[in-house]
């Protein structure tokens, strides 16, 4: 059994979450120890347990330790038994979350699954909203030969609430290596600005959109789509993604209480524009998601606008599953 030191690094919720996700795609049973040692509130919190139990019960797993606070956690898994599963979020917990440790661990298998979400956050604090998963995320793995699942939003799910239903179905794939030394020209801008029926008398997604579109459109082709929708509690969000030569570049902003649509706006194109300006292949937020098809495909190589200490956690995680090893200097990110 495979011993992983969850304290390493940030010691966040990263490390069980993806320990997991490469316990199931090599079939190696673990232990992870010191939880989210290093937080106020250490071990296991609701938002580990969903996307855990759901790749315990999709694999018939052998499991101990999977309880609210949990220090430790044993996984075993026996391989895909079942072909659908459901998990049910009863807070604002991120979906986008959950799924950075669900897709890794279901890119090869043979068959399609199905991901039933009820409740949880589309787009909540500190965690990358649903768009940036499906646009951003999806097709940038692509690029890698992981067909993209597809991603059904019956209802939105905003902080503090949460309340979502989603579904998302993940394909058959093969995969291979993939180098991108700079994302190259940039082809068109991208965007979806939505937020609850709550907010439509005071317009805020047509705002949030407007204002992106007035600070973009003079430099690149721009198109953003504006959706309200049913939700438990108001909230908004606007998500953009830089269609480029090589990648896609993507940036986000969540609305807030007190800070007007137009500034959500202005957040959210303010770190597009910083991404751009790197020219790097991906941006930030994208490169700790791209580690592990790295790391099955090997030799691939990319650049990052900045390697994160999440990237860096994800290539000490995946070094114990894998012989090979990764290369970082610089911006880039190399693995043969």
């Amino acid at each position: 059994m495979l011993l992983i030191n969850g304290s390493y690094g940030e010691s966040g919720g990263q490390i069980v979450r993806m320990a997991v996700a490469f316990s199931v795609i090599f079939q190696k049973p673990i232990k992870v120890i010191n939880i989210r040692s290093g937080r106020t509130k250490p071990g296991l919190k609701h938002q580990h347990l969903n996307a855990i139990k759901a790749l315990a019960e999709l694999t018939d797993a052998g499991v101990k330790g999977l309880e609210l606070g949990s220090g430790s956690l044993e996984f075993s898994p026996k391989g895909l038994v079942k072909d659908e599963v459901k998990i049910n979020i009863p807070t604002a917990g991120s979906i986008g979350l959950c799924l950075q440790c669900l897709i890794p661990a279901l890119m090869l298998v043979k068959k399609q699954v199905t991901i039933n979400f009820s409740g949880g956050a589309t787009c909540g604090k500190g965690s990358p909203p649903l768009d940036y998963i499906q646009n951003v995320w999806f097709t940038n793995m692509n690029l890698w030969g992981l067909n993209p699942a597809s991603v059904i939003v019956e209802r939105e799910g905003y902080y503090p609430k949460g309340g979502a239903a989603v579904i998302v179905k993940t394909n058959p794939s093969r995969i291979h290596p993939y180098t991108a030394l700079s994302r190259g020209k940039v082809l068109r801008i991208r965007g979806l600005s939505h937020c609850s029926k709550h907010l439509e008398k005071r317009m805020v997604a047509d705002r949030q959109a407007r204002e992106a579109l007035r600070l973009l459109s003079a430099d690149y082709d721009v198109k953003i789509k504006r959706l309200y929708s049913d939700s438990v509690c108001p909230g908004s969000s606007i998500t953009l993604w830089a269609e480029c030569e090589n990648s896609v570049i993507g940036a986000d902003a969540l609305g807030h209480l007190g800070v007007a649509s137009e500034q959500v706006a202005r957040e959210a194109v303010k770190k597009l524009k910083n991404e751009l300006d790197s020219n790097a292949s991906f941006d930030r937020h994208m490169t700790d998601m791209l580690i592990p098809v790295m790391a099955l495909t090997g030799d691939s190589s990319i650049t990052a606008s900045e390697i994160t200490n999440h990237a860096k956690t994800n290539i000490w995680l995946c070094e114990k599953f894998i012989d090979k090893k990764f290369i970082l200097k610089d911006d880039l990110i190399s693995i043969d």
